[in-house]
């Protein structure tokens, strides 16, 4: 019995030792983490609100790309510099943002072929480099006045003025091995430096504010279209779809992006007719090639949504477009009866597809109480939007190459009609025209051929 007892002691005291060690090493895991932003600070625009429901999610994105974000009171914790390591995505196009914490300005990012790799890795961004998975690198956010060793690389200086702030990741494309759940994932680790580089203490996450979140400014976007309609109409293009740059910015906005914006209208027995009398040429890394370099842009895409909320309904980026023998394209949207003869005249189609019955209602409890959204104006109207990602801008049809007469997201021009601002003139034969027909007119055009070659927004039925 005594030889038992002591074994019980020996036993006892070993496993006070063992929580002994496992309580320090806790308690220093502890002193140590106190540098890091909690992985759970993180979301992505697949699990803002509901999640798999990722599109209840405003601000015309895409359903083929993720954005990823953490949101951090930069007047708290006690740091000069926040490291940002992670691993580069399978996908066409991918940045790193600070964004203010309502999501309106993103001057402070950097872009995916920027980024110089981690020692030991290689950039798979890089025209020309193999598309290796796993590469890390590391990015440095550094609080503005304060001096850094010249040797980091990366590194992005942050406003003062900015009190809380959002980093953003971008994902656009996955690669076809990688599904869109997964792009964006594992998030970024985020840890707190000194600037001598010795641990801080990390800045509290403090959520996203719905009710100070910058939505699209749609009553600026619908004035001035309808300004310019009636211009258009009263000089005898009374079906045109006319698309038209937007001087405003939505949620997360980059400088990478640029859109034009066409309006399509409320009434969904139509059918809705856009092309562009040639295709950009873009970077095809679907399969998981190099990048080769070269190109118009990196990412173009057309999506509808909802105008006023600009919740996306359905998208067609540019490697799921037809390409017609001509080199333009044609994106038919309308309704289901027709799909079956638009696909067979090798023709591109999408939906009416109308998310109304579940996002109004939760749009309108969720954007209550915000400065930019008018919650009590849901209506019938459908934007769609031509974007284009990290354009040439040496390239005439560059969206961003007229941001000097066209785009001022910071002081927009009045508006004037009389100037011929579609993107059909301005952007050449890669801008965007279109009409809205009848089903009849819009089959006896399908017959004839007139959508499988470049056309202009000019187009009339036949009589």
């Amino acid at each position: 019995m005594k030889r038992i007892s002591k074994w019980k002691l020996v036993l006892g005291l070993s496993a006070v030792l063992v929580i002994g060690v496992l309580a320090f090493k806790g308690n220093s895991e502890s002193i140590r983490d106190k540098s890091i932003v909690q992985q759970s600070s993180w979301t992505d625009s697949e699990h803002l609100i509901v999640p798999g429901l990722k599109w209840i999610f405003p601000g015309l994105g895409e359903m083929l790309n993720v954005y990823a974000f953490t949101w951090l009171d930069m007047t708290g914790g006690d740091f000069d510099i926040l490291k940002v390591q992670g691993t580069f995505p399978s996908c066409r196009y991918f940045s790193i943002s600070v964004h203010t914490r309502d999501m309106k300005v993103a001057t402070y990012s950097i872009k995916d072929y920027e980024i110089v790799p981690d020692d030991g890795q290689i950039n798979p961004a890089v025209p020309g480099n193999p598309r290796l998975k796993g590469q890390k690198y590391t990015v440095y956010f550094v609080k503005e006045g304060v001096d850094v060793d010249p040797s980091l690389k990366n590194v992005r200086y942050v406003p003062a003025e900015f009190e809380s702030v959002a980093i953003t990741t971008r994902q656009y494309r996955a690669d076809d091995d990688t599904s869109l759940s997964e792009v964006a994932r594992p998030y970024p680790v985020v840890t707190a430096l000194h600037k001598d580089m010795t641990p801080g203490i990390a800045p509290p996450s403090v959520g996203m504010d719905w009710s100070a979140l910058n939505l699209m400014n749609f009553d600026e976007f619908e004035q001035s279209y309808d300004n310019h309609m009636a211009f258009q109409r009263a000089n005898g293009n009374p079906n045109s779809v006319d698309f038209l740059t937007y001087s405003g910015a939505a949620m997360g906005p980059s400088k990478d992006n640029r859109y034009v914006l066409g309006m399509l209208g409320d009434d969904y027995s139509k059918v809705a007719v856009v092309g562009m009398a040639k295709a950009p040429t873009f970077e095809n890394t679907r399969s998981g090639g190099a990048f080769v370099g070269g190109k118009n842009v990196r990412y173009w895409s057309f999506c509808h949504a909802e105008g006023r909320m600009g919740l996306v309904n359905a998208c067609v980026n540019d490697d799921r477009m037809r390409l017609n023998s001509d080199g333009s394209v044609t994106l038919i949207i309308g309704p289901e009866s027709i799909r079956e003869a638009v696909e067979a005249a090798g023709l591109t189609y999408l939906p009416w597809t109308r998310n109304r019955t579940l996002y109004k209602p939760l749009m309108k409890l969720v954007f209550a109480n915000n400065k930019t959204y008018d919650s009590s104006r849901i209506e019938k109207k459908t934007l769609l939007a031509f974007r284009q990602v990290l354009a040439d801008p040496s390239w005439d049809g560059a969206i961003i190459s007229k941001a000097h007469k066209y785009f001022d997201i910071i002081d927009p021009p009045p508006f004037d009609p009389t100037m011929d601002d579609r993107a059909e003139v301005f952007l050449g034969d890669a801008g965007p025209r279109g009409f809205v027909l009848s089903i009849d007119d819009f089959l006896i055009g399908l017959k004839k051929g007139d959508f499988s070659k470049a056309f202009s927004s000019s187009y009339s039925p036949a009589p």
